[in-house]
């Protein structure tokens, strides 16, 4: 999987994929192996926050065509099978029909928003036009669902505590509850990173409630552990998680975004 995902990124870059509302991989046989296609396709739509083909090169027989041989022989034509997933956090929930509609599948089969697909080499760029105009008011940021929306550090951990305790719940038609903390304020005193292994980013608030981000990149560090005011301003969603440690718990937020949306001189 990791090769894999080496290999596309690499093929982003080169074919320009990024230019079109859905990207689009139509790759050789052998590149990705086809029992991960769609969990990378799951991955990529999530890292590029738009739906994601991940589609193989086969030759298959046209029934509309025959070879003039004896006996006759059904011609070969070349189409691209494989994995295709939407991206609910654009506001796109019918990906599935948003391909039949273009008129250039051979076949859909599956759910919405997680299904194969076929298509006809020779219809590939029709396809990328037909669904590049109908995505063409797709958001170009993420959209998340969020259950609670608190203001500042006003965050109550009794509230995260209790939904925490939750998680026999989520699964495929209950997804995992996100709350929403808009305008925090955020101050280097309140920043800890461990780079011991991988950055690990933690915000400590007021009322002991943390909220963490793993895998944080050096410029999130940097932005969050140096900046140059008395506070940065962040909105934050993440999940709700209990830690435990050497019998003491407390409330955790586990960053699945954020964006920094100011700065102040002074804190009050």
């Amino acid at each position: 999987q990791d090769a894999s995902i080496e290999y596309l990124e690499s093929l982003i870059e080169k074919r320009d994929l990024m230019k079109n509302k859905v990207l689009f991989f139509a790759l050789e046989p052998g590149k990705v192996d086809k029992n991960v296609a769609g969990l990378i396709a799951n991955k990529f739509a999530a890292k590029y926050q738009r739906p994601c083909c991940m589609l193989t090169r086969c030759e298959i027989e046209d029934p509309n065509l025959q070879l003039l041989s004896m006996p006759p022989k059904p011609a070969m034509k070349i189409t691209y099978q494989g994995s295709a997933r939407g991206y609910e956090m654009s506001g796109i929930t019918n990906f599935k029909d948003i391909c039949e509609n273009t008129g250039m599948v051979n076949w859909t089969a599956g759910h919405q928003n997680a299904f194969g697909i076929s298509i006809d080499e020779g219809k590939i760029e029709e396809f990328l036009k037909l669904t590049d105009e109908a995505l063409k008011d797709m958001s170009s940021e993420p959209i998340y669902y969020v259950d609670y929306i608190y203001n500042g550090a006003d965050v109550d951990p009794t509230a995260i505590l209790s939904i925490s305790n939750l998680n026999d719940l989520w699964g495929k038609d209950m997804d995992e509850a996100l709350i929403a903390i808009r305008d925090l304020k955020v101050s280097k005193d309140l920043v800890t990173v461990y780079r011991k292994t991988s950055n690990t980013l933690k915000i400590t608030l007021p009322n002991k409630v943390s909220l963490m981000k793993f895998n944080a990149t050096d410029e999130e560090c940097e932005a969050l552990e140096n900046h140059t005011g008395a506070y940065v301003s962040v909105d934050v969603v993440g999940k709700c998680k209990t830690n435990e440690w050497m019998g003491n718990i407390s409330a955790q937020l586990f960053i699945e975004d954020y964006e920094i949306t100011g700065s102040g001189k002074y804190l009050f």
